[in-house]
């Protein structure tokens, strides 16, 4: 159990690095893409850490997430030089190299999560037996699905045919 938090830590750290090492300024699709596994993976890091808590806590990081998004993408979209090239191979490398070192220092360090109480099962078991019972799994489950959706069309709405939404002012 141990080993699974901590990759899923480690898996945190490459998400954040990506999201700074990546044009994040050029790309707001990438930027939906990164948030939404960043969350993916914090909320698992949440219940595996924090069992009492529930999977609200994704719908409420989903709306925050998606109101920066939002915001940074409407701003990104009066920028007029948009296409700039990203260096795939090398970001892959690094993130190959990140995620090799960290799955080695996992297994070697057991100490790390001695002291945590991995006992919980039952509990988790009743907090989400609750949320999907049957009138509440399938609101949820599209509410979550609709809240992705909409965060896409709002991205995909500010670009008009790949152009920036103001446009060149030439001098004559």
């Amino acid at each position: 159990m141990y080993f699974i938090i901590s990759i899923n830590m480690n898996i945190n750290m490459i998400l954040i690095l990506n999201y700074y090492y990546m044009n994040i300024y050029s790309y707001p699709i990438k930027q939906l893409f990164y948030l939404i596994m960043y969350i993916t993976f914090t909320s698992m890091n949440i219940m595996f850490l924090l069992p009492n808590m529930t999977l609200n806590l994704l719908i409420i990081l989903i709306i925050f997430i998606s109101g920066i998004l939002v915001l940074f993408s409407y701003f990104i979209c009066l920028l007029n030089n948009q296409n700039k090239k990203s260096n795939s191979l090398k970001l892959f490398l690094i993130n190959l190299c990140f995620l090799l070192i960290s799955i080695f220092q996992s297994m070697n360090n057991k100490l790390l999560f001695k002291n945590f109480n991995f006992n919980f099962y039952y509990q988790k078991n009743q907090m989400i037996k609750k949320l999907y019972l049957t009138p509440n799994y399938f609101i949820m489950i599209t509410f979550i699905i609709m809240l992705i959706y909409m965060l896409f069309l709002v991205t995909k709405m500010c670009y008009l045919e790949d152009k920036p939404l103001r446009t060149y002012k030439w001098k004559k």
